[in-house]
């Protein structure tokens, strides 16, 4: 079982690595080996107090760092959501109230990075 355990934790750190360098093509290298490997510890391991602790901390630690990640992701969706909806215009309200928008041109060049 120390095997399945120092696996584990390998799979885990690895993990970790792999949600800070934002390397999700690791990450998706890295699930058939951490479920093959939760099975194993599920099925009759029995984990001492200190290996469930420290593997529930690995875990914890990067649930957050994936939490983290979506939120990032989100936040870039919407940065270019608002972008897009800027090059088709600006909606804004005329004196009576009514929705309008305004036109935005296009310059002859575009910048890009």
């Amino acid at each position: 079982m120390p095997d399945v355990i120092d696996r584990l934790t390998r799979i885990l750190e690895a993990e970790r690595q792999a949600l800070r360098q934002g390397d999700l093509a690791a990450l998706a290298g890295l699930t058939p080996g951490k479920e093959a490997l939760a099975d194993d510890v599920s099925d009759g391991a029995m984990l001492t107090r200190p290996q469930l602790e420290r593997i529930q901390m690995l875990l914890e630690r990067n649930r957050q760092l994936l939490a983290a990640a979506q939120e990032g992701v989100r936040d870039v969706q919407s940065r270019l959501k608002e972008q897009r909806q800027l090059r088709q215009g600006i909606t804004t309200y005329d004196k009576s109230g009514q929705e309008a928008r305004i036109a935005t041109s296009r310059p002859d060049t575009e910048r890009r990075f």
